[in-house]
């Protein structure tokens, strides 16, 4: 505690509680454009925006809705996130995909390409936020797969032989 006088500096403990209530709860939000991009990713990589019960861990880096929804996403093998750069006022950071092809949410074609995301950030309420229309998720194959797995079962039990196969060759592929 710091004391002038016989007073308190409360100017001096409240910012010291909240930075150590802050590192407790583990609350570390990215402080550049790029980090941003990089905690996206992230999370975007492990099917967080896949599912609503997860959404938030995605959501929480950009303006986008509280809710989303999509009719599939890609399944990528690596990224790279380029450097920052300033366009019209805001901040854009490019992200190279390679992609090993496109889940539907019942089976996965195989189609290898190069993508591009370019994304556009903004600060509000003093951190980055990635805006725009919400991207199709990128998802790792290790994400990719308990999916198709969700999908097989289904399809086994359907009785459907030509989509059981499509599905068990995307599995292959993916390990």
């Amino acid at each position: 505690m710091i004391t002038i006088g016989k007073k308190t500096s409360l100017l001096f403990i409240a910012p010291v509680a909240i930075w150590a209530a802050q590192a407790v709860a583990g609350d570390t939000y990215p402080t550049s454009p790029k980090s941003v991009v990089e905690a996206y990713v992230s999370a975007d990589a492990t099917g967080d925006a896949m599912q609503g019960k997860t959404w938030a861990n995605v959501q929480k880096f950009t303006t986008w809705p509280a809710s989303y929804s999509w009719d599939g996403c890609l399944v990528v093998k690596t990224h790279d996130i380029g450097a920052p750069s300033e366009a019209g006022g805001k901040t854009q950071v490019t992200v190279t995909y390679d992609v090993i092809g496109e889940f539907d949410g019942v089976r996965m074609a195989l189609a290898p390409r190069k993508d591009q995301l370019t994304l556009e950030l903004a600060q509000q309420g003093g951190q980055w936020k990635i805006g725009g229309e919400p991207a199709k998720p990128r998802l790792s194959p290790q994400a990719a797969l308990p999916l198709l797995k969700d999908a097989l079962e289904q399809a086994k039990a359907m009785g459907d032989d030509v989509v059981k196969a499509q599905i068990e060759e995307s599995i292959a592929a993916l390990k």
